[in-house]
């Protein structure tokens, strides 16, 4: 009988500390899943915020890559010839826009487009010096039509430009440089006029004119656009080539039947006509560097 309660007492001390280890291997059982559990959120938080900033950069690319203005406007310096202010306007939804430009003539880019004149001949260089020493302050009106790879932002197209620059010099200045040789048909005539008429001589030597010179310029260019972190903004890089296709001039500042008939009928044609000869060869490559701002609504392609 002294055995039961022996036996009693040794089994339920065996019994806590069997409890005991069995709570113990519980707790370190879950502390051990809370471990997991908390290295798998923390391992999803970390893949979620990857992703999140993955899904707006290709966001923000795509959003920029298809941004389309309807209307950009634009400062724009072309080397060698003018600055500009531009506008640019979508064509409906096409992949295409027209533009439209006012720039101004810069002295030094124009002289350097100048020497693009060919001088073969050394009454060529004297025509081709007295443009550039007597060439004043011009304009340029811009037309284009340019198509659009909106995916990969370049673009290219056609354009003419309509430019308008002066010369100053009295029309003995002009006949002498311009007819060199003074072999022209023209220059008897202007000789006869003169030496008959004193107020044609005087007129004829000493008063100052502008023939205005109007070169018309077709080009061809392509250009890449890189856009800001604001879609609106962008700097288009622009590498064109220009070709002459006419250059008229027009004698103003006269007055007076004689002295009309002098530079209208004479002096006028004699110089137009070898004026032609040297704007023949008239044209350049240039480079263009443009900041454009979108206005308007956003507008966004998924088929260009």
């Amino acid at each position: 009988m002294l055995l039961i309660p022996n036996f009693f007492k040794f089994t339920s001390g065996v019994n806590c500390a069997g409890l005991a280890l069995s709570l113990w291997l519980i707790l370190l059982f879950s502390h051990f899943l809370l471990a997991q559990d908390s290295s798998r959120v923390w391992e999803i938080d970390r893949l979620m915020q990857v992703n999140q900033e993955q899904v707006d950069e290709d966001s923000a690319r795509l959003a920029s890559r298809r941004f389309l203005p309807k209307t950009m406007l634009g400062l724009k310096t072309q080397f060698p010839i003018q600055h500009a202010l531009n506008l640019e306007m979508r064509v409906g939804n096409l992949p295409l826009s027209a533009q439209f430009g006012l720039g101004q003539f810069s002295r030094f880019y124009t002289l350097v487009a100048l020497n693009t004149i060919d001088a073969k001949t050394e009454e060529a260089q004297v025509r081709k010096d007295f443009i550039k020493a007597r060439l004043r302050n011009g304009s340029v009106i811009e037309l284009g039509l340019m198509a659009h790879h909106i995916q990969k932002r370049f673009y290219g197209g056609l354009n003419l430009q309509f430019q308008r620059s002066s010369l100053a010099a009295t029309p003995e200045e002009l006949v002498e440089h311009f007819d060199l040789a003074g072999d022209s048909d023209l220059r008897g005539n202007i000789d006869s006029l003169v030496t008959k008429y004193q107020i044609v001589a005087d007129f004829y030597s000493s008063t100052v004119v502008y023939p205005t010179i109007r070169p018309l310029q077709m080009g061809i260019l392509v250009g890449k656009v890189w856009r800001f972190k604001n879609p609106r903004l962008a700097l288009h890089a622009e590498l064109g080539y220009s070709f002459n296709l006419a250059a008229p001039i027009k004698i103003e500042g006269k007055s007076g039947f004689l002295v009309n008939l002098l530079l209208d009928s004479y002096v006028n044609p004699l110089v137009e006509g070898q004026s032609a000869k040297s704007f023949s060869s008239f044209r350049y490559p240039s480079l263009a560097l443009r900041l454009s701002y979108g206005l308007g609504k956003i507008k966004t392609s998924t088929k260009h």
